[in-house]
């Protein structure tokens, strides 16, 4: 945006700004047409706490045009923000999980290690699915960045962006909790692979005991379980498709960003 721009904004949304707060724009703008739709938000000079929000825009000042531009404006900034967050589990270190899957491999391969012979298989089924989903989230991750730097360049964004970013949100979610339901599931097994890999002592070269107890129920159960219950939010999908699940998760996904654009017509000040 250019600085006469940014001006010209800052000037329009100070216009319901009150005592003692400071004004802030978004930085892009919803443009579903030839006019292009802005969010100012107030917050407190001293507490930085936000006290109200106004829409505004260069091209038209219509309020009814005005009025229909928060929802889109708050879902794009909230779905955004939301995907970028996969930027985390992609920076899951895949190498780590590779090192791990050739340990299982190579324990099944070099010969019978007798009762934990199911264990380690388990573990490494578990372990090379998790591996391919993560390929996913990296690429989704990829795809979600190029979306955002577009956005960004561009400097608007529209109502198949937002329909966009809401995907990737949910399909993160999907496939994350597919590793951790299969990790969850089969925690038994880590167990009993670590037990036994602890027992043999292998070399630090073979494997890192530290890698392998990161995986069993005393130290991943509760992180898995949290996890799980914040992707479930209390419904249970376990014996849905991955389709079922999606589209119950974003049809929940929209009615929280209803009850957001709702919370923040409270505080609009216009129009």
């Amino acid at each position: 945006m250019h600085t006469k721009d940014q001006k010209q904004l800052l000037n329009l949304g100070k216009k319901h700004q009150k005592r003692l707060e400071f004004t802030s724009i978004n930085a892009v703008s919803y443009k579903p047409n030839n006019h292009a739709y802005y969010i100012a938000f107030y917050k407190s000079k001293f507490r930085n706490a936000l006290k109200g929000c106004a829409i505004i825009s260069p091209d038209t000042d219509n309020k009814q045009e005005l009025e229909l531009a928060l929802a889109p404006l708050m879902y794009f900034s909230i779905s955004s923000n939301g995907a970028l967050k996969s930027a985390k589990r992609a920076s899951l270190d895949i190498d780590v999980l590779k090192e791990i899957e050739l340990y299982l491999k190579q324990m099944i391969e070099t010969g019978p290690i007798n009762q934990y012979n199911v264990s380690y298989k388990q573990a490494y089924e578990v372990m090379k699915q998790i591996i391919l989903l993560q390929h996913d989230v990296v690429q989704l991750y990829h795809d979600v960045k190029a979306l955002d730097d577009q956005v960004e360049n561009t400097g608007y964004f529209t109502d198949d962006t937002i329909e966009q970013m809401i995907h990737y949100v949910i399909r993160t979610d999907l496939i994350q909790y597919r590793q951790i339901s299969m990790h969850y599931d089969q925690l038994d097994a880590f167990d009993k692979v670590y037990a036994h890999t602890e027992h043999i002592k292998p070399s630090h070269d073979t494997i890192d005991l530290r890698l392998l107890v990161e995986l069993t129920s005393e130290k991943a159960q509760a992180d898995l379980e949290n996890s799980l219950s914040r992707l479930e939010k209390g419904q249970s999908v376990k014996q849905m498709t991955d389709e079922e699940i999606y589209q119950m998760w974003i049809k929940g996904y929209k009615r929280d960003l209803e009850e957001e654009v709702f919370k923040m017509k409270g505080i609009l000040r216009y129009p």
